[in-house]
C-alpha cells in the first residue's frame, strides 16, 4: 500500500540521517526487494530484527515463523519436493541462551499464532507438548502407512512432518534431527581411563578427545581432554561396520570416522565407509581387573614405578612411557612374567648399575596398563601419558582398522554426543560429533552452553538443502558489537569495495532484511490505525471482491516515547540506548575509555604540538626498545619500538617511533595471490632493517614462535655488528606478568605520558580490549573479543610490552604496591633499578608524597587502579617434576612423573 512505502521511505531516512541514533532499514531495501524477486526468491533468507525492549520483536518472528511454515506445508509432500528421505521430520527451532527462555518467548508466540490460526487447524494435534509443536503435512498419512507396511514402528513423536521446538544454545541442539549417532552400547574412554556405554554419559564427563584438525604446524592430532556438553536421542537408520578383526560398530549413516585416505587424514561419514576404508583405531577396549595378579602389579608399580615423559620434540607431542626399575630377583621376575602373560610388550631401557629398568610404551600399550591395573598413585599422573601427546601411524595398516562390510539394519535407536573438541574415542576408534534466534545478541559462552558462533556454524548447514526456501529469523535487542548478530547485521549493510572482484558498491549479502527499530518505533501511528488500508488498492479476493478492508482500532500501544521514558533516559542514558533505542554498544567491560586511547595518538609536546609519524632510523642520544609478538602463520604478526625523553614530569615519556603489523594478506605467492599465511623469512628481514636504523638496546619477543627469529637475529648481530650491542630475548608470558603489563600501560597513558604517531589497528585493537577478573585471584586478563570488528591485539601486546621495558618500573614505584605486589622486576632480563618510592608493603612506614600525587591522578582519571593492598607470592615452576622411586636417575633429559 501507499502507507507502507511511506513508512519504508521514511525508515531509510532516518538510517541515513540519524538524529538522536541510528534507526530505520537498510537504506537500499528497494534495490534489495528488486533483486530478490529477479532470483525468485520466496522471501529473505534472513531476518534481522535489532529492536527495543518491548517492541514485538517475538511476535513479528512468529507471523513471519508460521508464514513460512504454512508455505511448506501446501507443498502436501515438503520431502519430497526438497529430495529429502521421507522419514526425516523437517525442523523449524527457536534458540535462546537457555531452553526456558526460548520456551516462554519466541517459541511460545510461534505456538499460540500457529495453533490460533485456522488454516493449520487440522494440521495440528490437539493435545500440543510443552516445548515441541507437531504440525503434520497433507501427505504423512501414506507416508505413515508405507513404513508401517515396511514393518517399522512409528511413534508419535517422529510421525509428524514438521517439528517445532524450543532449544537451548547448546551447538549439539542446533544440529537438528539428522544427527551423527551411535548404538546405545558403544563403549567411549572417558578421561579417567574406564569404558562406558555412550547412554550412560552425562554432560559435564570428560572424556579423552583428539583434535578436530591438526595445527598448522604438526602433521598430526594431539590427543587432549574433552567435555560432554549435551547428549541426545534419535530414531534413525543405521548401518554396522565389521573390520578386518572381527570387531564392529553400529552408527548412522551421517556419523564421521577419522579415516586413512591417499590425500591424508580425512573425516568420512559412515555411509562412504565401503569396504577397504580404513578408519584410526587408537586402543583397544579394555575392563578393569579384579584378580590377584593386577592387584600385584598394582602395588609393584606404585613402589618402584614411574612415569617417564620425553622433553624432546615436546613441540610435537614427546612420548610417554610407564616404568618399572628393580634390582634382579624374583619380584622384577614375576612382574616381567604376569605383564607378558597380559599380553604386554615389555622392553628394558639403559641399566643404573644393577637396577633394570622395563618400560611399557605406546599410546595403546600405556593407556590399556593404566585402565586394566589403575595402580593407584600412578593414576593420579595418568594425564601425562596422553594429554598433549601426537597420535602418529607407522606404517600404511598400522594404528588402522579396514571395513570389509557393511550392513544396513533399518531404524534404531541411537545416541549422540556434543563435545568440547568436537571429537571422542568410541569403541577404541576415532570418532567425531556428531531457525530461529531469540534475543541472539545475548548468546554468549558466559550465558548458555555456546556462544552465538557455534550455534550458527552447528545450525546452518542444515538449511543448504532447502536452498530458497531457507529461513532465519533473529530477533534481539542490540547488545555489543561482537558475536554472530552483530557479524549479521554489518554484513546486511556491507557492500564492495572493488577489491574481491565485484563492482564497488554491489550488495554484499542482498538476501538479508534487516531493520533496526527503537521500541516505540513499530507502534507509530496506532491511533490512526482503523484509517489504514489492510491491502492495496484493488486487490481482489478469493471470490472476486474487491477488499478495502482496514485494521482494528486501537485504544492504546505497548510503547511511546513519553515523558516517563525521557525520564528514564535522563537517569541512565548509556542503558537507555542499548535496550530502548536499539543502539550498539562498542564493547562491554572495555578496558580502555576512548578518551584515554584518543590521548594518546594527539599531537605533542603541549607547547608546540606536532603530529607524530613514523621514522625510520633513530639518533644516538636515544635508548631504543623494541618487542615482536608473533603468532601463529595466520595471524597478525605485530612489533611496535619506542625511547624516553625528559620533559618534565615525575616520570620520562614515551615516544613511539615505529608501529607495525604483518597481515596473512600481506604475503602473496609468484601469482599474486595471497597465501593467506606470515612468511617468517620476511618478516625476520624486515625486523633487521628496523634495527639497522635504530640501534636498539634490546629487542624482546613473546614466546609464541619466537624461538628461530631470536636465534636468528643474534646471529645476524654477531656477524653485522652494530653500532650499538642489541640483546634480543624471550618474554615468558603468565598472569601475573601480563596483567602487569596491562596496567602499567593504562596507568602511563591516562596519565599521558605515552605518544604515538596514529595506527589505526593499534587504535581499533585498544578500544576493543575486554578486561576480564578471574575470581578468588588478585590478577585479572585483558584480552581482545573472540568475534567482531576486533579480534586480534598483536599491535597492543607489542604497544604495551615496550612502555613495560622502559618505564614499568617507575610506574609501579610511583603508583605504589600494588603493582610493585604483581612481581614487575622479574618480567625484564636482568631486572630493573627499582625506585625507593613504594618498595615496602608495611603499612606503618612513611607515606611518598610523590606517589600520592599520582595516585590521586590516576583516581581522577578513573582508570580503576587497584590500590587494594596485594600479597607477593613465590614464583613456581611451570614443569611438574615428581622424583622417581626405586631407583633411575634424572640427570637424563627426561621429565619424571
Amino acid at each position: 500500500t501507499q502507507y507502507d512505502h511511506d513508512v519504508i521511505g521514511e525508515w531509510t531516512t532516518t538510517f541515513t540521517n540519524p538524529e538522536g541514533g541510528v534507526t530505520g532499514i537498510q537504506p537500499d531495501i528497494m534495490e534489495r526487494l528488486q533483486m530478490a524477486q529477479e532470483e525468485h526468491l520466496p522471501w529473505f533468507r534472513e531476518v534481522l530484527f535489532v529492536g527495543g525492549r518491548r517492541g514485538s520483536k517475538s511476535f513479528l518472528g512468529a507471523l513471519a515463523g508460521a508464514y513460512v511454515l504454512w508455505s511448506y506445508l501446501v507443498l502436501g509432500d515438503p520431502q519430497g519436493y526438497f529430495g529429502i528421505d521421507r522419514d526425516k521430520q523437517l525442523g523449524m527451532y527457536v534458540f535462546a541462551a537457555q531452553e526456558k527462555q526460548a520456551t516462554s518467548n519466541q517459541w511460545a508466540d510461534l505456538n499460540n499464532v500457529v495453533r490460533g490460526a485456522r488454516c493449520f487447524a487440522p494440521w495440528v494435534p490437539e493435545r500440543p507438548g510443552v516445548e515441541r509443536l507437531q504440525v503434520f503435512a497433507p501427505n504423512d498419512d501414506a507416508r505413515i502407512r508405507d513404513l508401517i507396511n515396511l514393518g517399522i514402528e512409528v511413534k508419535p513423536e517422529t510421525a509428524a512432518s514438521f517439528v517445532i521446538e524450543a532449544m537451548g544454545s547448546a551447538a549439539v541442539s542446533a544440529r537438528g534431527p539428522a544427527a551423527f549417532c551411535l548404538s546405545p552400547d558403544t563403549p567411549v574412554l572417558k578421561a579417567d581411563l574406564t569404558w562406558v556405554p555412550i547412554k550412560d554419559l552425562r554432560a559435564g564427563d570428560d572424556l579423552v578427545g583428539i583434535e578436530e584438525y591438526p595445527p598448522e604446524r604438526c602433521a598430526h592430532r594431539r590427543l587432549e581432554k574433552s567435555k560432554v556438553l549435551a547428549t541426545t536421542k534419535t530414531f534413525t537408520q543405521a548401518l554396522r561396520l565389521t573390520f578386518d578383526d572381527g570387531s564392529s560398530v553400529v552408527c548412522s549413516r551421517d556419523h564421521r570416522w577419522l579415516t586413512n585416505t591417499s590425500h591424508g587424514h580425512k573425516w568420512q561419514s559412515a555411509g562412504y565407509c565401503t569396504p577397504g576404508v580404513q578408519v584410526r583405531h587408537l586402543v583397544d577396549y579394555w575392563q578393569t581387573l579384579n584378580t590377584y595378579e593386577a592387584g600385584y602389579l598394582a602395588g609393584a608399580f606404585d613402589g618402584e614405578g614411574c612415569i617417564v615423559s620425553t622433553e624432546r620434540n615436546l613441540e610435537r607431542g614427546g612420548s610417554s612411557t610407564v616404568q618399572f626399575s628393580q634390582n634382579p630377583g624374583i619380584m622384577q621376575d614375576t612382574v616381567l612374567k604376569m605383564l607378558a602373560d597380559m599380553g604386554y610388550r615389555v622392553s628394558d631401557a639403559s641399566c643404573y648399575q644393577k637396577c633394570r629398568r622395563s618400560q611399557i610404551r605406546g599410546i595403546d600399550q600405556t593407556l590399556r596398563f593404566m585402565g586394566q591395573i589403575r595402580p593407584k598413585r600412578l593414576m593420579q599422573l595418568s594425564d601425562y601419558l596422553w594429554d598433549g601427546k601426537t597420535v602418529r601411524a607407522g606404517k600404511t595398516n598400522d594404528g588402522f582398522k579396514t571395513v570389509v562390510k557393511v550392513d544396513l539394519l533399518g531404524y534404531k535407536q541411537l545416541i549422540d554426543i556434543q563435545t568440547t573438541t568436537k571429537t571422542f574415542i568410541a569403541n577404541g576408534l576415532v570418532s567425531h560429533n556428531c531457525d530461529m534466534f531469540d534475543e541472539y545478541a545475548m548468546v554468549t559462552k558466559a550465558t548458555s552452553k555456546s556462544s552465538s558462533e557455534d550455534l550458527w556454524q552447528a545450525a546452518t548447514p542444515a538449511l543448504d538443502q532447502f536452498r530458497k526456501w531457507a529461513f532465519i529469523y533473529s530477533g534481539s535487542s542490540p547488545y555489543q558489537m561482537t558475536g554472530q548478530f552483530y557479524t549479521e547485521y554489518a554484513e546486511a549493510l556491507g557492500r564492495s569495495d572493488g577489491k574481491d572482484g565485484l563492482d564497488v558498491g554491489t550488495i554484499l549479502r542482498p538476501e538479508i532484511l534487516m531493520v533496526q527499530l527503537a521500541s516505540w518505533d513499530i507502534y507509530k501511528d496506532w491511533e490512526m490505525a482503523d484509517q489504514i488500508p489492510m491491502y492495496p488498492d484493488g486487490h481482489v479476493a478469493y471470490d472476486g471482491s474487491e477488499i478495502t478492508k482496514t485494521y482494528p482500532h486501537q485504544v492504546s500501544c505497548p510503547q511511546e516515547y513519553d515523558e516517563q521514558m525521557k525520564r528514564l533516559e535522563r537517569s541512565n542514558p548509556a542503558t537507555f540506548a542499548v535496550e530502548r533505542r536499539a543502539q550498539w554498544a562498542s564493547v562491554m567491560d572495555a578496558y580502555f575509555s576512548p578518551d584515554i586511547v584518543d590521548l594518546v595518538f594527539e599531537p605533542w609536546p603541549p607547547k608546540n604540538p606536532l603530529n607524530l609519524t613514523m621514522r625510520t632510523s633513530g639518533m644516538m642520544m636515544y635508548t631504543y626498545v623494541g618487542h615482536g609478538d608473533p603468532s601463529d602463520s595466520d595471524a597478525n604478526f605485530g612489533f611496535a619500538l619506542a625511547h624516553t625523553v625528559n620533559a618534565g614530569g615525575l616520570m620520562p615519556h614515551v615516544l613511539f617511533d615505529y608501529i607495525t603489523h604483518w597481515s596473512p594478506n600481506d604475503f602473496v605467492d609468484e601469482e599474486g595471490n595471497p597465501t593467506g599465511h606470515i612468511d617468517y623469512a620476511i618478516v625476520l628481514e624486515d625486523i633487521k632493517a628496523i634495527c639497522r636504523g635504530f640501534s636498539p638496546d634490546q629487542v624482546s619477543f613473546d614466546q609464541g614462535y619466537s624461538a628461530w627469529m631470536i636465534s636468528e637475529l643474534k646471529k645476524w648481530a654477531t656477524r653485522e655488528r652494530p653500532i650499538r650491542p642489541c640483546t634480543f630475548f624471550k618474554r615468558n608470558a603468565t598472569q601475573p606478568l601480563n596483567w602487569t603489563v596491562a596496567e602499567v600501560t593504562k596507568t602511563a597513558c591516562g596519565l599521558g605520558y605515552v605518544h604515538a604517531p596514529y595506527y589505526e589497528q593499534l587504535v581499533n585493537e585498544m578500544k576493543f580490549l575486554q578486561k576480564h577478573m578471574t575470581p578468588g585471584s588478585m590478577y585479572g586478563r585483558v584480552d581482545h573479543q573472540t568475534t567482531g570488528p576486533v579480534v586480534r591485539k598483536d599491535c597492543w601486546d607489542a604497544f604495551s610490552n615496550v612502555i613495560y621495558s622502559l618505564i614499568g618500573d617507575r610506574v609501579a614505584a610511583l603508583v605504589g604496591d600494588s603493582l610493585m605486589a604483581a612481581g614487575i622486576r622479574g618480567g625484564q632480563t636482568g631486572g630493573f633499578p627499582l625506585s625507593p618510592y613504594g618498595r615496602t608493603v608495611n603499612p606503618d612506614a612513611p607515606s611518598n608524597p610523590v606517589a600520592d600525587q599520582l595516585l590521586s591522578a590516576s583516581r581522577r582519571s578513573h582508570l580503576g587502579s587497584n590500590t587494594q593492598p596485594m600479597v607477593t607470592r613465590p614464583s613456581t615452576r611451570s614443569g611438574r617434576i615428581i622424583t622417581p622411586r626405586g631407583g633411575g636417575s634424572t640427570a637424563r633429559p627426561t621429565r619424571w612423573r
